[in-house]
């Protein structure tokens, strides 16, 4: 009966060693019917599972990040994340005009502070009044 065509999944012996009771003889290991010294025990999983405390790749990144580290700045000894230390190279490249760091600045930019909505600001015409003062600060 362990090999019932009516129903495929193999029929578990018991974990004991003993002779199967319907008195086949000695166990058989083969496919699906795993040695009895290795079988899962009744109430366990199937292994440990992740360590208690164990953290993933998202929060060891981010903590690696945040460490204050000590830094030279202009002569002066400061702690500084290594992220806020990235953003500040990068913002020095930026400065120099090295235009992969424009590049990544402005990507870096646009997705923590959303899309401008113009390029260009926009400036009110000005009045009479502000146009006599300059015009009067032009001639002096």
């Amino acid at each position: 009966m362990a090999d019932d065509p009516e129903n495929p999944e193999p029929r578990l012996a018991p974990l004991t060693g003993e002779e199967e009771p319907d008195g086949e003889g000695s166990y058989r290991v083969g496919r699906g019917r795993p040695p009895l010294h290795s079988r899962f025990r009744p109430g366990g999983s199937g292994g440990p599972g992740r360590p208690r405390g164990a953290k993933n790749r998202a929060t060891l990144f981010r903590e690696a990040l945040d460490v204050p580290r000590p830094v030279t700045i202009e002569g002066r000894r400061t702690r500084m994340t290594a992220q806020a230390l990235g953003y500040r190279q990068l913002a020095t490249k930026v400065a120099k005009g090295d235009l992969k760091a424009i590049s990544l600045a402005e990507q870096i930019r646009t997705s923590l502070c959303g899309p401008d909505e113009s390029g260009e600001a926009v400036v009110p015409p000005l009045t009479d009044a502000e146009l006599a003062i300059l015009r009067r600060r032009s001639h002096e």
